[in-house]
């Protein structure tokens, strides 16, 4: 098994401006095709590369390690990493060209196939969504396959599956690409991909109903499903360009009733992949990360997706910031696409890092809004704030570390200070601002208005 340690050197920079956003490298010039964080311990990290290699982190993105799936070669894309919600040393992995679903029981040391296929054709997994975990039951798990139409389950957290249903009346171009559970309620089970037909099961995933198709063209899928951490109602949708015949109805698509009818949301026309729904003390942000595959040069131009990055701005979600401004990388194979294939947060020092998965590389960007993460800190505590700044808390001589964001996440003002003392804060970057301490393991939040 091959290792290689990558050492990282994280810059934080000031915002330049309001709508500033930093990005540097974290691994050069390597495609990552996907990337997700422990969600029990965000600071380890795996990102899915091509070949059947993957990188891990163990100290949020600082350092990588290069490891394999099996023998190095071909031409497989790791697009779906996954961890288990509640047994975070059982990891899942699959994509494009590699031999069905894998599933590590060692935090990705040595993998075994748990789903594959007796038929001849190989099992693909086609997206980031393609693996799905029961919210209220985490050891119940859907995978879909790339073609066929065919939904698995298991419920014994991955080790073993059966097809629970095919879902009828689809094409044979009809490829499945994501799969979801909704939060508060397990039977519902929702599925899509190519031409947006969104195929919705209120009986754990044994029958189908075809409930709304996102738009009326042949050419687009379904990336990701995502839903809002603070409402189980509301279900946000990425759509790709995949053919390249029509130049319309890609966007970001959002249903208010757990997927049963649906409307364009934000980013008309424009393809995209990658999302992420951060919470933050202001509410929910989303990080969307454009994708779309090379058009023959008489089709060029006709809809963007590559190279767009955007944020919303204050819990607006239909108002969007750019943060496109990154130095983009060629992979190791010479590709200069500038797709974005996933996001992930992590945590150094108590403060989020937001990690960023393209085509030509791994980017990072410190500038995020401080959120503080209970599942590392018994926390939060309320921080005592005064006109102009914060009072320290008493941390038995510990050392504190600061960090005040303005509403987009971009770092006014960082440091350390003692405990007792009194902080002031510059005024003029404005009002709201957000404050995160770090002491001893424990976090402490306010906000300056």
């Amino acid at each position: 098994m091959k290792r290689i340690l990558f050492p990282i050197t994280m810059v934080i920079l000031a915002c330049s401006s309001l709508h500033a956003q930093q990005w540097t490298p974290s691994i050069a010039n390597r495609a990552i095709y996907s990337v997700v964080a422990n969600p029990l311990n965000p600071r380890t990290l795996y990102a899915g590369n091509m070949a059947r290699m993957f990188f891990k982190s163990t100290d949020a993105g600082v350092t990588w390690e290069e490891l394999t799936i099996g023998s190095v070669g071909g031409e497989s894309r790791i697009v779906l990493l996954a961890v288990h919600p509640r047994d975070t040393t059982v990891v899942f992995a699959g994509g494009i060209g590699l031999a069905g679903l894998q599933r590590s029981t060692d935090a990705g040391y040595s993998w075994e196939p748990v789903l594959t296929t007796p038929d001849g054709y190989r099992f693909e997994l086609g997206g980031s969504s393609a693996l799905a975990f029961d919210p209220q039951h985490p050891d119940t798990a859907y995978c879909i396959r790339y073609q066929q139409g065919e939904v698995y389950w298991s419920t014994n957290a991955g080790a073993t599956w059966e097809l629970r249903s095919t879902i009828p009346d689809i094409e044979s171009s009809d490829n499945l690409r994501a799969i979801t559970v909704c939060p508060d309620s397990s039977n519902i089970v929702i599925v899509s991909g190519r031409r947006c037909r969104i195929h919705r099961s209120t009986d754990f995933g044994v029958t189908w109903t075809v409930h709304d198709s996102l738009n009326t063209t042949r050419d687009t899928d379904v990336g990701n499903f995502v839903w809002s951490p603070s409402n189980p109602a509301v279900l946000y949708a990425t759509t790709q360009k995949s053919l390249f015949y029509n130049a319309q109805n890609c966007g970001l698509y959002k249903s208010t009733d757990r997927g049963i009818s649906w409307n364009l949301h934000a980013l008309t026309d424009t393809s995209v992949y990658a999302l992420l729904i951060h919470s933050t003390p202001k509410g929910e942000e989303l990080y969307v990360g454009g994708n779309q595959i090379e058009y023959p040069a008489d089709a060029a131009g006709k809809i963007k997706g590559d190279s767009i990055v955007v944020r919303s701005l204050a819990g607006l979600d239909t108002v969007y910031t750019d943060l496109s401004e990154i130095p983009w990388m060629e992979s190791e194979i010479g590709d200069t696409v500038y797709n974005v294939w996933g996001f992930a947060v992590t945590h150094r020092n108590g403060f989020p890092v937001l990690i960023m998965a393209t085509q030509g590389g791994l980017m990072e960007s410190t500038h995020i809004t401080d959120v503080a993460d209970t599942r590392i800190f018994p926390g939060p505590q309320i921080l005592r704030t005064g006109v102009d700044g914060f009072y320290a808390p008493d941390c038995t001589g510990n050392a504190i570390t600061y960090r005040v964001t303005d509403l987009l996440g971009c770092t006014v003002a960082a440091g350390t200070v003692a405990g007792g003392q009194y902080t002031e804060v510059p005024r003029t970057v404005g009002r709201p601002l957000f404050i995160t301490l770090e002491c001893s393991g424990i976090n402490f939040n306010a906000v300056l208005r």
